[in-house]
């Protein structure tokens, strides 16, 4: 299980530079939160170490995979990738894009792409 998410973790990075195709909901969040581990740890580092701004250097460095995953995921629910500009809604487009990120994908082809595994690639 870990070895899959550790995969996925890594295709997304390696992918970070395509805004094209998909990722579905149990990847995308396997990947968020793996993302989100790590900088929890960065952040621990970060206290003990005053000048060492490394949990910053870890968000700057995720924030392209962040943002490619996260428009991969929205063309999985059938949306365009314009909707992560929902963001820059105070409150409301944060819930709404984090609504769109939990919903289900489609199973079958649809305009964005096939369904991609990004466990073992």
């Amino acid at each position: 299980m870990m070895d899959a998410g550790i995969n996925i973790f890594k295709n997304v990075i390696k992918r970070s530079f395509s805004f094209a195709g998909r990722i579905d909901r149990h990847q995308y969040w396997v990947f968020l939160l793996l993302m989100l581990i790590v900088m929890a740890v960065c952040a621990w580092f970060t206290v003990r170490i005053p000048h060492l701004p490394l949990w910053q250097a870890f968000g700057l460095f995720m924030l392209l995979p962040y943002v490619s995953a996260t428009i991969k995921r929205l063309h999985d629910v059938k949306k365009s990738g314009l909707w992560f500009l929902s963001i820059f809604v105070p409150v409301f487009g944060w819930i709404y894009l984090f609504i769109l990120t939990i919903e289900n994908g489609s199973e079958s082809a649809n305009q964005y792409g096939h369904p991609e595994n990004w466990s073992d690639q």
